[in-house]
């Protein structure tokens, strides 16, 4: 289906938005804009350049670069088991298991 569209702004606006079908609230469109009428940019075959950060932005990313490497570097605490069990599944689990060995020593099956 063709649609007559403007593009006011940088954005395509259409003269006669379609009715879509139930579900179809998104949709994607392929424009095709005539060359002539884009304005040729002076790097349109150069690589895209990264934004200049000033001191402060660069000295903020390096703080935080360093925090997340500590953290990544940091060994885990002592009272943290490496199982990953809180303390309340730790204690239900050794409960189990001494239902489970005072049914072995009945001979009752656990």
């Amino acid at each position: 289906m063709h649609l007559e569209a403007i593009i006011e702004d940088g954005q395509v606006k259409l003269l006669h938005p379609p009715r879509l079908k139930k579900g179809g609230g998104r949709l994607s469109v392929t424009v095709i804009v005539p060359d002539d009428a884009l304005e040729e940019s002076p790097n349109a075959s150069a690589e895209p350049q990264a934004a200049e950060l000033t001191a402060a932005q660069k000295e903020r990313a390096q703080a935080l670069l360093a925090r997340s490497k500590a953290v990544r570097d940091a060994a885990l605490a002592d009272d943290v088991p490496d199982d990953g069990l809180t303390e309340k599944q730790r204690e239900r689990m050794e409960a189990f298991e001494l239902r489970a060995q005072y049914r072995r020593e009945q001979g009752r099956p656990f």
